[in-house]
């Protein structure tokens, strides 16, 4: 029995935290089609580049899968414009963290 509630705690917080992820991706990408500057180099400033480009070697295509990102609607959603203003945003680490990105969305 206590396995079923484990497995329904663990399946309805997947759940929220789907919905969670999807929501956040949703909002960066309407910031980057804004063009919301202040507000996108306010969320970045507060974000460790360095940590980030380590985080990003955690993810593959699996690994949103399993988090319900739906690639194609985000690939759908941006322009080469868009890679290129994320790039510029994020400074320094941006070529590179912008190549994992389009690895992960574009890669076989």
């Amino acid at each position: 029995m206590k396995y079923d509630l484990d497995s329904k705690f663990v399946e309805r917080y997947m759940r929220q935290n789907e919905k969670s992820m999807n929501k956040k991706v949703d909002k960066a990408i309407e910031m980057l089609k804004n063009e919301n500057t202040d507000e996108l180099r306010n969320k970045l400033k507060n974000i460790d580049m360095d940590q980030l480009n380590r985080k990003m070697d955690e993810f593959d295509k699996d690994k949103l899968k399993e988090l319900n990102i739906d690639l194609n609607k985000v690939k759908g959603r941006l322009t080469q414009k868009d890679f290129d203003y994320m790039e510029k945003m994020l400074g320094k680490n941006g070529p590179e963290i912008m190549r994992k990105i389009k690895k992960m969305l574009y890669d076989s």
